[in-house]
């Protein structure tokens, strides 16, 4: 019986000196593991925004693009001279004509959900849509416009399609400057 008191202690030192290591090892590696996964799903993190930020980008710039060549053509720049200078019977031909140039390129350009040509007093003055609602532009859209820069509206829900819109608007030059 001594035998066994008298081991007790040394028992005891042996659990003790096992124990502390193990769970100091277990602890400091479990830290590391969890400061090691949090900085690679921040990481990859970044890396996943920084992809999507490049091809929205892209994707916005190739918007721009087509907004661009869409409102150089031939027919909107041509209807629009004839809106302007002509008579009013023949501002509602060339008003049509530029109607019908938007909804065929709505037709086949579907990212677009409508095309509009708004003056520089915010009237619209065509759109591709059958009916017509105030354009959604930022207040300063004029301002850019006068001096040839693209104009990017903030993104809204809309209710009526049931998703997010953002409005994108590029300046329509005429010949004459």
């Amino acid at each position: 019986m001594r035998i066994f008191f008298k081991s007790i202690p040394v028992l005891v030192f042996a659990l003790l000196t096992t124990l502390i290591p193990s769970l100091t090892l277990g602890l400091q590696s479990y830290v590391l593991n969890k400061q090691f996964i949090t900085e690679k799903i921040s990481g990859e993190l970044r890396n996943a925004t920084f992809h999507t930020v490049r091809e929205f980008d892209l994707w916005l710039k190739e918007r721009f693009y087509e907004v661009r060549v869409f409102s150089n053509s031939y027919e909107v720049t041509e209807n629009l001279e004839k809106m302007l200078n002509t008579p009013e019977a023949r501002i509602t031909e060339a008003q049509r004509r530029l109607t019908d140039y938007l909804k065929s390129v709505r037709g086949k350009f579907p990212d677009y959900e409508e095309l509009m040509v708004v003056a520089p007093v915010g009237r619209v003055l065509s759109t591709s849509a059958d009916q017509v609602g105030a354009p959604n532009l930022r207040p300063d859209w004029l301002k850019q416009a006068r001096v040839d820069t693209a104009i990017v509206g903030q993104t809204y829900w809309d209710e009526t399609g049931d998703k997010r819109v953002m409005v994108i608007a590029v300046p329509i030059k005429a010949t004459n400057g």
